[in-house]
């Protein structure tokens, strides 16, 4: 008996051997350069991660990433103070894809601590990725050292789109 050869599964599994092969090619990345230091990597669990100032984490393969800019203001009642209001922080982030930047300033109240993981947080979602803001130190008036730089508690987790009427 003679195995026969239909063109059109030929043809299909030719197409789909060509789409692996040439799949997973988007942008170039600094990954091959030495020169350039690793950056940090976040992973798509939803897990928290801190970010200090001018530091940027990678999100994917693709390189898309965040970059903690600044510390907009920082007016959180300090610890161990009767204050009147709890006060917030807001920091500037950047979210970079395909070279594409969105920058957004987000705000956490007084009160929160990055350990406690509690409270109200802005959170915003650009290219199905959510991130929430969870906290900010050190804390005003914990006993850090005064030149601790600001470390940002962030959440990056993937979100599922929905589309209307599906």
């Amino acid at each position: 008996m003679r195995a026969s050869h239909h063109p059109l599964a030929v043809l299909t599994l030719f197409a789909l051997l060509l789409a692996v092969g040439c799949g997973g090619t988007r942008g170039a990345s600094d990954a091959d350069d030495p020169t350039v230091p690793p950056p940090n990597t976040a992973t798509d669990t939803g897990a928290a991660f801190d970010i200090e100032v001018g530091e940027s984490l990678t999100l994917n393969q693709y390189g898309d990433r965040i970059v903690f800019n600044r510390v907009v203001s920082d007016n959180r009642c300090p610890e161990n103070v009767a204050c009147v209001q709890a006060g917030k922080a807001l920091i500037s982030v950047t979210y970079v894809a395909e070279d594409v930047a969105s920058t957004y300033t987000m705000e956490i109240p007084g009160g929160v601590r990055p350990t406690s993981r509690e409270g109200t947080h802005l959170w915003v979602e650009n290219r199905g990725y959510r991130f929430t803001f969870l906290g900010l130190g050190p804390y005003p008036g914990s006993e850090a050292p005064a030149d601790m730089p600001k470390t940002a508690t962030l959440k990056v987790e993937p979100v599922t789109l929905v589309r209307p009427g599906g």
